[in-house]
């Protein structure tokens, strides 16, 4: 049995809390499907970014893909990426420190974090060279 007070519990409450605001998140995102084939008043896009935000991203990520829903509007998709992985980052830092994550894991999410950040071109927009590729003269 898991105490409360114990890092067991707060895990089983949080956990329960995703469950419920994934839940949510989906059938908003069905709602919004159903209303926008039907032509009717719909979920406003803040509605449910804000409730991927408050727990629901796995449950939203689920609709977006099971649904084919707000697939096409980037804008939104990348928000919705943004917030999940916000979300992932959070939760590796409270699971690193209590030593919930096999070794070697922490690493290999850092390893991969600064092979994404080194993939940005970094370099001022004035002082790029742009190849020329169409046309008379090109390169």
């Amino acid at each position: 049995m898991i105490a409360p007070g114990t890092l067991g519990f707060l895990l089983l409450c949080v956990g329960g809390y995703v469950i419920f605001a994934s839940t949510l998140a989906y059938s908003l995102f069905a709602t919004d499907k159903q209303r926008a084939v039907a032509g009717m008043w719909r979920v406003p896009e803040g509605t449910l970014l804000l409730v991927a935000l408050a727990g629901g991203w796995p449950g939203a990520k689920l609709a977006q893909r099971q649904l084919r829903h707000k697939t096409r509007k980037q804008p939104f998709g990348a928000t919705l990426n943004l917030i999940g992985l916000a979300q992932g980052g959070v939760l590796a830092l409270v699971l690193v420190p209590a030593g919930w994550l096999p070794a070697g894991l922490g690493e290999a999410m850092a390893a991969g974090v600064s092979a994404l950040v080194e993939g940005f071109d970094t370099t001022p927009a004035e002082t790029r060279v742009t190849p020329r590729r169409f046309g008379p003269g090109s390169d």
